[in-house]
């Protein structure tokens, strides 16, 4: 969740360095996936290639985001099986909306890994984004 809320600012403070955008006193209204999308309109209209990069991270993270909900907004759930005399525990997320979206733990931990990088990525192209405004716009 930590790296989602990278990703978040990362998007507004974006929006803030992009010339031609008149959105980014707003920005912070809009929801991340929003966000997401004007930056992908915004983004390919530049041809330098710390933009170009950015679009790239930004796709990525993109992709990550579908999961994000099911993360923010639901809890664990846990299956328990009696096989003989054994007692089996399983542990996942699920959406309460639609329980065949879930989860696995290891699913969890690979996908925080994900993000972590993602976000990192997304960060790093983005400082240069913001860079160039300031040498160009300052």
């Amino acid at each position: 969740m930590l790296a989602f809320g990278s990703i978040e600012h990362t998007t507004i403070a974006l929006l803030g360095c992009l010339p031609d955008c008149r959105i980014p006193r707003n920005a912070s209204k809009l929801a991340l996936g929003q966000r997401i999308e004007i930056l992908k309109e915004v983004l390919p209209r530049y041809s330098a290639e710390e933009y170009r990069e950015a679009l790239l991270r930004l796709n990525v993270v993109a992709k990550l985001t579908s999961k994000r909900n099911l993360v923010a907004h639901n809890t664990v759930w846990f299956d328990i099986y009696q096989d003989g005399e054994k007692v089996l525990i399983t542990n996942h997320l699920m959406s309460a909306r639609d329980r065949s979206v879930r989860l696995s733990l290891a699913e969890m931990m690979t996908l925080a890994d994900e993000v972590h990088e993602a976000a990192r990525l997304f960060s790093e192209a983005s400082v240069q984004v913001m860079k160039n405004y300031l040498e160009s716009y300052g």
